[in-house]
């Protein structure tokens, strides 16, 4: 007998997201290495607008390869202005700044040959409004506003490091 059968495990599919605009946060972003060992930053996004909650999506951005060049640069650019960050990242651990921010984007559908299935990709990446979301109940006005009110351990510590000048 088998210590773990897989013959019949099915699924493991998901459907794709509608295309629309959605509300995302952030739940977790981090310098990562990809399989061809260039740098990425890896993000976690979860959808907190009622018709498609807690669904996830994840999205690499390759930023170590001359390839990707100012596109991916670009991109991560777009949602540290939607998330109210442009500034510059001094250090790899800083990225978890954008944790828990609240944003907004579109989602869109495109084929990709590699792998022959349709796939999601973000576009269009904006700030959050508050107001928009008529279809949302106040849950993700809520997640929106402790994002803004509580700022993150990083942010608090580059206060007090200007703070903390000796002229």
């Amino acid at each position: 007998m088998a210590f773990l059968s897989l013959k019949n495990v099915v699924g493991g599919e998901f459907s794709n997201i509608p295309v629309g605009r959605y509300n995302f946060v952030i739940e977790n972003c981090e310098l990562r290495i990809s399989k061809t060992q260039k740098e990425m930053i890896s993000i976690r996004f979860k959808i907190i607008d009622d018709n498609q909650k807690n669904r996830v999506i994840f999205d690499n951005i390759v930023i170590g390869d001359p390839t990707y060049g100012e596109g991916a640069i670009r991109k991560f650019k777009a949602i540290c202005v939607a998330c109210g960050f442009d500034d510059d990242f001094d250090d790899p651990s800083d990225l978890v700044i954008l944790n828990d921010k609240v944003l907004s984007a579109r989602i869109t559908h495109s084929f990709d040959k590699g792998t022959g299935r349709t796939v999601e990709k973000m576009l269009d990446f904006q700030v959050f409004d508050y107001e928009e979301p008529a279809k949302s109940n106040g849950s993700v006005k809520k997640v929106a506003q402790k994002a803004v009110k509580e700022p993150t351990q990083i942010s608090k510590a580059k206060k007090e490091d200007k703070d903390d000048l000796p002229f």
